[in-house]
């Protein structure tokens, strides 16, 4: 039990917890920022780059990552 919880927290991220964003778009993100310490030096400019991000998601985005310290 205790290492399915742990296996399903490792493969987690902050970006799951943004609103708005599935599995494609984070693997969009991730594919053109590399990681997400990429994603929290982008400025919000370069995120709405990224097929699909939109004004309120690179937001969103960037909140979540301020709310868990990366940014």
């Amino acid at each position: 039990y205790h290492r399915t919880l742990r296996g399903k927290r490792a493969l987690s991220s902050v970006l799951d917890e943004v609103e708005g964003l599935g599995k494609v778009k984070i693997k969009a993100l991730l594919e053109e920022f590399k990681d997400i310490s990429g994603i929290a030096n982008a400025k919000k400019e370069e995120l709405l780059k990224v097929k699909g991000i939109g004004e309120k998601q690179a937001e969103n985005i960037i909140r979540k990552l301020k709310e868990k310290g990366l940014k």
